[in-house]
């Protein structure tokens, strides 16, 4: 369900729009882009960062759940991010739509 260019990568426990990397993650000056960098991605590492927060995923590690009135669910699950023995623990945040949507990834940063 791409709602304009962006490609989405997903897997059968969650979702991520490719312009989310591309746009947030990894662009020099966005929020958090600069975290990302700081544990050794480029902003040509889409396919690093879009496999390690694949890989990272784990919703039997959810925390911080939240669940709306209208069923939308919030939560965060905390990975290691970063290549090589760059890695730090990152915070990403993921919505599921409905009770019965694939997460999607909302947000990541640092969490130290």
């Amino acid at each position: 369900k791409s709602g304009g260019g962006g490609i989405i990568t997903s897997n059968k426990q969650c979702v991520i729009h490719e312009n989310k990397i591309n746009k947030f993650f990894l662009s020099p000056g966005a929020k958090h882009a600069q975290e990302f960098f700081d544990v050794g991605y480029s902003p040509d590492d889409f396919d690093a960062l879009n496999h390690d927060l694949v890989d990272g995923f784990d919703y039997n590690q959810a925390m911080d759940k939240r669940v709306f009135d209208n069923g939308v669910e919030k939560f965060s699950v905390f990975m290691l991010l970063g290549k090589g023995e760059q890695k730090k623990r990152f915070r990403t945040v993921w919505q599921k739509d409905t009770p019965n949507s694939v997460p999607r990834i909302i947000t990541a940063h640092r969490e130290d």
